[in-house]
């Protein structure tokens, strides 16, 4: 593909991309809190070097390490751009406003 379709947005061109991105980091959050949290505390083992009702402390670990730290900031961030350029998330937060604007009841 050389060149690009009008009216195709960037978004929908790397859904696929945005899509790993969203599931790769989901599996990351999850398991750096919530296995390590609420999954500890259901089965009662140890996760951590934390108590499981101890959430922020398990936070501020992670993002406090000299160098993971850093790369978790990061990932977050690339994750947060990514859920933002992801159409339907986008499209969820104006459909009110569009549906207001355009509706027939409200003319």
């Amino acid at each position: 593909v050389t060149g690009k379709k009008e009216g195709v947005e960037w978004e929908s061109e790397n859904m696929l991309v945005l899509g790993i991105i969203v599931i790769g980091f989901l599996c990351l959050h999850l398991y750096n809190f919530w296995f390590k949290m609420q999954f500890a505390e259901i089965t009662g083992i140890e996760t951590g070097a934390f108590d499981p009702q101890n959430g922020a402390a398990y936070v501020k670990a992670l993002f406090t390490e000299p160098v993971w730290g850093q790369v978790y900031c990061a990932l977050y961030l690339i994750w947060l751009c990514a859920l933002w350029s992801c159409w339907r998330f986008a499209c969820g937060i104006t459909s009110p406003h569009n549906y207001i604007q355009y509706s027939p009841e409200t003319r």
